[in-house]
């Protein structure tokens, strides 16, 4: 077991290069111009070309694909994501920002899931190849199958409009609101 686990922990560091360089790739060859799209929009647009090439230089974009590659993988290994082009922040501190709200819903997401998983687990094998079983495995199937952001509207327009509630407009955090959190 052992030897599986240290066997499935290096081959961590291979996937995740090809996944960096599949990601990379992809948004090169995507269309469209970003020096172009920060400095207005589509050709023929109030930016001259002057600004657009500067900021083409400015952003690194001038240069050949295999060295902006390998300098972005040297930042990445360093935790440098760059600058975000919406805030002006450096990408981790946007990251940072966000990491305890993420956090707390993947915890959340979990007790819930345990919650929901160990009694329905129980049913289904004290209930074996019954109709309740063959039920709550296809209701299960069916729930994993549903994406997580789609889910999250149709709960949201559901409590909407059966109940008349609005979803929370501000964020609390557990430790200070446990029901608002929810």
């Amino acid at each position: 077991m052992r030897a599986y686990f240290i066997t499935r922990l290096l081959w961590t560091v291979p996937v995740l290069i090809g996944a960096m360089t599949v990601i990379f790739i992809v948004m090169q060859i995507l269309p469209g111009d970003v020096a172009l799209a920060i400095r207005g929009g589509e050709e023929g647009s109030a930016a001259s070309a002057a600004d657009v090439e500067r900021l083409r230089v400015e952003l690194g974009l001038n240069r050949p694909l295999h060295i902006r590659y390998l300098e972005w993988l040297a930042g990445v290994a360093r935790l440098d994501l760059g600058t975000s082009l919406w805030t002006g922040q450096p990408v981790m501190q946007e990251v940072a920002l966000r990491f305890p709200v993420s956090l707390q819903l993947v915890v959340m997401a979990v007790i819930v899931s345990a919650l929901l998983a160990v009694p329905v687990g129980i049913v289904s094998a004290l209930k074996q190849d019954s109709f309740i079983d063959y039920g709550l495995r296809s209701l299960l199937i069916g729930g994993l199958s549903i994406p997580n952001f789609w889910l999250g509207m149709l709960i949201i327009l559901g409590l909407t409009l059966a109940f008349r509630w609005l979803p929370p407009l501000e964020y609390a955090t557990v430790l200070t609101d446990p029901a608002t959190s929810l």
